[in-house]
């Protein structure tokens, strides 16, 4: 797991050498960058498209537009399918 998050940790720090800090967009919708990230992995098996997902989630997550955003832990039967237990 810290594997990946060095990954992302990497390419944030990238992107901020390469098209300066976010500081004056105080908030995103990166949900058709989400979308085509996974795409272009489900397309190209380059898991470098899953981590730029990651980070897209993450700025969703932290700065996204959606009004009705909100975060509510579930039971692991809601999100984690049968065929998928780890």
């Amino acid at each position: 797991m810290e594997h990946v998050f060095q990954l992302c940790r990497n390419r944030i720090l990238m992107g901020r050498f390469r098209y300066g800090p976010n500081s004056g967009q105080s908030h995103f919708n990166c949900l058709p960058s989400i979308k085509s990230k996974i795409k272009l992995y489900e397309e190209t098996n380059n898991t470098e498209a899953l981590i730029d997902a990651i980070n897209y989630i993450y700025l969703e997550i932290r700065y996204g537009t959606n009004p009705n955003k909100y975060f509510h832990a579930t039971d692991d039967e809601d999100h984690a399918s049968k065929k998928h237990k780890w």
